[in-house]
């Protein structure tokens, strides 16, 4: 099976990238990554003849024409897509909402017609509703209607907060960033205001869980599948497991932040994963695994084995 996987250069698409490429079952992957990084995000194009990394303009209709015809991917894993960090309300869009109907618009007058997978966040579900969450909203009901008109065979997967070795930004580097500061007493804490709980999965975990879609198409009838643990944590339980692991006690100090007043109080979506009879870790489970990579790759800590 030939995979084509956008947004490489991502903390999920690299991930997924490695996964694909350990995977027997895939023949060959295709990663997709926007032009203006490519140079600067992957130095040799080629990896090996399984793994391929090339440019590709995913909003411009003529690139993903000419794109789709030159690989025709079994299987699409729609990955790429800005967040709200220093982007305009059209940039986001477009990167969501303009590349996916690029994509299904081809795809859709293909012969052999490839499995579309489409990322998207339990966000969507947030209150109040953030331009990522709107942008990957409207997304998701493109994708349920190209399916539901039998021009594409297309599933949603909506994922809680995903963490893990390799993420240059979020609450774990954060926190570990500020733990390993010998200069600082106190573990400052920001970015989801006291009391906030969130449903965390390790980035490995979930690519695991996606690899496995292509052949199990009959999963694909719960769109959108709501990838996420029953439980949840605050940032101060995941502050403090991070703590123990790296035997760093420090004083946890609350920094003030503008935006706690719309911050999402999100309470655990209802994952459907017991419908398609799929095991998932506690947070708790996937943040320790997360922690422990971390600790691992970024401060050589063979401790974190335990």
């Amino acid at each position: 099976m030939k995979c084509l996987i956008t947004g490489v250069n991502g903390f999920l698409g690299k991930a997924m990238y490695r996964t694909i490429l350990n995977d027997q079952n895939y023949e060959q992957v295709i990663g997709t990554t926007h032009f203006d990084i490519m140079g600067s995000t992957y130095e040799n194009r080629p990896e090996g003849k399984r793994g391929l990394i090339v440019e590709c303009q995913l909003e411009s209709p003529g690139w993903v024409t000419r794109f789709l015809g030159q690989y025709k991917p079994d299987v699409i894993f729609h990955l790429s897509g800005f967040g709200s960090q220093n982007k305009s309300a059209k940039d986001i869009f477009n990167s969501h909402v303009l590349s996916t109907l690029n994509i299904l618009d081809v795809v859709q007058h293909q012969e052999n017609r490839p499995a579309f997978i489409h990322m998207s966040s339990v966000v969507i579900d947030g209150h109040p509703l953030p331009l990522y969450g709107a942008a990957k909203a409207s997304a998701e009901v493109i994708v349920k209607s190209y399916t539901s008109l039998d021009k594409i065979e297309g599933v949603s997967v909506r994922s809680c907060a995903i963490t893990g070795a390799g993420a240059n930004h979020g609450l774990l580097p954060d926190i570990f960033k500020r733990l390993f500061d010998n200069n600082s007493q106190e573990l400052e804490l920001w970015g989801a205001a006291p009391g906030t709980r969130k449903p965390f999965v390790n980035v490995n975990t979930l690519c695991t869980f996606l690899a496995k879609l292509p052949y199990r198409r009959d999963w694909f009838r719960y769109s959108p599948i709501i990838f996420s643990p029953v439980d949840t944590l605050t940032v101060q339980e995941v502050a403090m497991i991070a703590m123990g692991l790296s035997n760093r006690p420090r004083p946890i100090n609350w920094l003030e932040h503008k935006v706690w007043a719309g911050d999402q109080k999100v309470v655990n979506p209802m994952s459907n994963l017991r419908h398609i009879d799929y095991k998932l870790g506690s947070s708790r489970e996937e943040v320790e695994k997360s922690m422990k990579e971390i600790l691992r790759k970024d401060y050589g800590w063979k401790n974190s084995e335990s």
